[in-house]
């Protein structure tokens, strides 16, 4: 519908502007896309293969474009999306006065292959110091816990609290 010229002087630059220090993020296109393709890690697989993880005959699009790395692409729904809402002093990476926000994951990102980051499980997560998600148990919502997460910024994690940022999680492997 916009061409060719178009797509490859257009879509899918953020991996440029990455390599070059630009810090980008990375997210799904709510409410367009459906909930299952929401998830950070899914994101991160596509953007770390530019594949589309759902359809297994799927061809990198845009075809002339080189991915994210794992580490600048889970940098981009992190740190670098933390800066671009100007919460990096918050949130965003594991820090002295920072929130305790983390999620601990079945798998190393770095370890997996980049097709298979979307199928990686969160086994905990933790917000502002204390465990809220555990594998297999609700998750336990408290109005601190609301307050701390606006609404409508679903991480998309899964585990049953839409009102979740990502960039307050930290990704951390157990």
């Amino acid at each position: 519908m916009i061409g060719e010229k178009r797509v490859r002087s257009s879509l899918g630059r953020y991996p440029h502007f990455a390599r070059n220090g630009v810090k980008v993020s990375i997210s799904a296109d709510v409410p367009s896309t459906p909930h299952s393709m929401q998830g950070p890690l899914y994101v991160v697989s596509n953007a770390t293969t530019l594949l589309d993880i759902a359809d297994p005959q799927s061809r990198p699009f845009p075809p002339d474009r080189e991915p994210l790395t794992i580490e600048q692409a889970l940098r981009a729904v992190t740190i670098d999306a933390a800066w671009q809402l100007r919460m990096e002093d918050k949130v965003g990476s594991l820090e002295k006065g920072k929130y305790a926000d983390i999620v601990v994951l079945d798998s190393n990102p770095f370890e997996v292959d980049p097709v298979k980051i979307a199928e990686i499980k969160v086994e905990k997560t933790m917000m502002n110091g204390k465990f809220t998600y555990k594998a297999g148990k609700a998750p336990k919502v408290t109005a601190t816990h609301n307050n701390l997460h606006p609404i409508g910024l679903g991480c998309g994690f899964g585990h049953g609290n839409s009102s979740h940022e990502f960039v307050k999680h930290h990704v951390a492997v157990r």
